[in-house]
């Protein structure tokens, strides 16, 4: 008799899953707990809410942190696995154990499922579970509970914030935590003061009662604490404007000062959002900027620590951004002065962050600014001793060009680019290269082949593979640039007289330039010019020329398309057919079959990234 297949395979979901969970391997375990959303549609909402939920919470709270990272996330995904918002609270207890773990990365994935919790719970039926909740992290003994605590205020607020009694209530939580006897519980409230100021009314930002979370969190003992100082002033300020004197500047001038390193950084870090708070705050805004906040970002510029100066200097053009003004200022002067002291910085993590801002600033400044106090900067950092500054100013150093217009940069930065090409570091003269194209477009054809010219021709000479290569790469768009004549003219020349080197890996670099002026030339062109160099190579005494040569006819053979193949073409291909090598042979004849139309995926026989 036939059974149904239903009736011969009807397993358990739950004690499949079960089976899955308890699995020695790490990755298995991943596995189902990632597909936990599948199990549960197929268990329905009540044996989800009566079986699955209590096993994850009774076995699970001691497995790997990657598992608890994986299941917190799709519990928070579960609301409605569950039964919808109105069961949502089932899903509470086993998530709050996870936000009271040691572990910094579940208990974070743990708060983020809570807020999702928190924001569907309906409030008419189930507001007692969140309230329930509060109280049980904040209460809690062990530390990192209160510390979810901190991080589930804000939610809170925005879900119970409108009921008078909660009002007084989440202060007052506040209040106990930012007191609290553990630093790490004051370092999370510190941490979330920010987002709950956000999303407190006006009036209740002004109590004394959160004023004085403020004022204390701001001169705490730790300075894991303080480190917040700066967020919390923001948010203070687009909270309470008309108190920036009183109440926000004497912590910021506090944390400016401050003996810890870390937290005059957090400031640097965000003195630009503060001076947008403080300028869009009240009608004389713009004035406490002048006054106050740019004075107190130079001292951060001037910073001992070279962590300071080195986030306040990436951070000056936003500022610069935001207050264009500023070149106005008193305070201008003294700026430029810091600036022009930075550039002999002992850290090199300074100059380098100096060399990128000068050049981004640039624009801001304008032509007469760039030439009277940018210049001098970018010409000193130009000739660092660190690469990694010069190549900073390499990596931008065309914004120049667009700024201070072709003469001045020809007279005043174009001698440093030219010295750079010929620098002992390969990745500096790798960078002089790339930019090439871009710096013939300012200059012309007169001024570039005068100045550089020579430089881009003993680039395909040069002993490092990667540059023979850049260089080879950039003459398309060099010849797009300054013409056919130019290349004909300048480049061709010096390719004959190069095929000729002892030097193989010279004599492939022609090969190199003849495919890619392939893609440009005219029909006429390639066949006067460029054919005979690749001909040439096919006969070179080299297996690793004579195949690049097949590459290069390849390439040529497609170029000529759709007129007929050149005889010369065809027949250096079929003699490179029978070539000794048998690389070269299956090459050639791979190209004769396909019509190049597979030579340019070819593996390359020992050309290696360097020579």
């Amino acid at each position: 008799m036939s059974v149904s297949h239903s009736q011969q395979f009807n397993p358990n979901p739950v004690s499949i899953l079960i089976q899955e969970l308890r699995h020695e391997d790490l990755q298995a375990r991943l596995h189902s707990v990632r597909s936990l959303s599948t199990i549960c549609v197929a268990l329905g909402p009540d044996r989800t809410r009566n079986e699955l939920i209590p096993f994850i919470q009774g076995e699970m709270l001691d497995d790997d942190d990657e598992v608890l990272i994986a299941l917190s996330e799709q519990l928070g995904k579960a609301i409605d696995a569950v039964g919808g918002p109105e069961h949502a609270c089932c899903i509470i207890p086993i998530v709050e154990d996870f936000a009271c773990l040691e572990e910094t990365a579940v208990r974070d994935k743990a708060v983020e499922s809570l807020r999702k919790i928190i924001g569907a719970i309906p409030l008419e039926t189930q507001a007692s579970h969140i309230t329930k909740l509060l109280d049980r992290l904040q209460n809690a003994e062990w530390f990192t509970a209160k510390m979810s605590a901190c991080a589930l205020l804000p939610a809170v607020w925005q879900k119970l914030g409108d009921e008078l009694a909660m009002e007084a209530n989440l202060v007052e939580t506040l209040e106990t935590l930012s007191n609290d006897s553990a630093p790490m519980v004051r370092r999370a409230a510190a941490h979330y003061l920010s987002s709950f100021l956000e999303v407190l009314p006006k009036d209740q930002v002004a109590t004394q009662s959160v004023v004085e979370v403020f004022r204390k969190l701001s001169v705490d003992d730790h300075d894991s604490v303080r480190l917040f100082v700066m967020r919390n002033c923001i948010s203070m300020t687009r909270k309470l404007p008309e108190e920036f004197d009183t109440l926000v500047r004497p912590v910021v001038e506090a944390a400016t000062m401050d003996k810890a390193w870390r937290v005059r950084y957090m400031a640097a870090d965000n003195f630009k959002e503060l001076a947008d708070a403080v300028a869009e705050g009240s009608a004389d805004g713009i004035d406490q900027v002048r006054e106050f906040v740019i004075p107190k970002y130079i001292t951060l510029l001037e910073d001992q620590e070279h962590e300071v100066r080195t986030v306040a200097t990436a951070k000056l053009v936003d500022i610069f951004r935001r207050f264009p003004e500023w070149k106005g200022w008193p305070t201008f002067r003294s700026t430029i002065e810091t600036l022009n002291k930075l550039v002999t910085d002992q850290t090199s993590l300074v100059r380098g962050a100096l060399a990128t801002t000068v050049l981004e600033l640039a624009p801001i400044f304008e032509q007469d600014l760039t030439l009277e106090h940018l210049m001098p900067i970018i010409i000193a950092l130009l000739r660092d001793q660190v690469p990694e500054v010069r190549l900073r100013v390499l990596a931008s150093v065309d914004k120049i060009a667009n700024v201070v217009g072709v003469e001045n940069f020809h007279e005043a930065l174009l001698p440093a680019v030219v010295e750079l090409a010929g620098d002992k570091q390969w990745r500096v003269r790798q960078a002089v290269l790339d930019h090439i194209p871009i710096l013939a477009q300012h200059l012309g054809v007169d001024i570039f082949e005068k100045e550089m010219g020579e430089v881009y021709r003993k680039a395909l000479q040069d002993p490092v593979f990667s540059i023979r290569d850049a260089a080879s790469q950039r003459l398309k768009k060099l010849t797009e640039v300054l013409g056919q004549s130019w290349a004909e003219s300048h480049v061709l020349p010096d390719l004959l007289k190069q095929k000729d080197s002892p030097n193989y890996l010279h004599r492939m670099t022609v090969l190199f330039c003849v495919k890619t002026l392939c893609e440009i030339f005219p029909r006429e062109l390639i066949e006067e010019h460029l054919l005979p160099l690749a001909v040439s190579a096919a006969h070179d005494r080299v297996p690793n020329v004579r195949y690049n040569a097949c590459k290069t006819l390849g390439k040529m053979r497609a170029a000529l398309k759709p007129e007929p193949v050149n005889a010369a073409v065809q027949e250096t291909l079929q003699r490179l057919a029978e070539d000794e090598d048998p690389d070269v042979r299956y090459l050639a004849a791979d190209t004769l079959k396909e019509g190049g139309s597979s030579s340019s995926g070819a593996t390359t026989n020992g050309v290696g990234p360097a020579a």
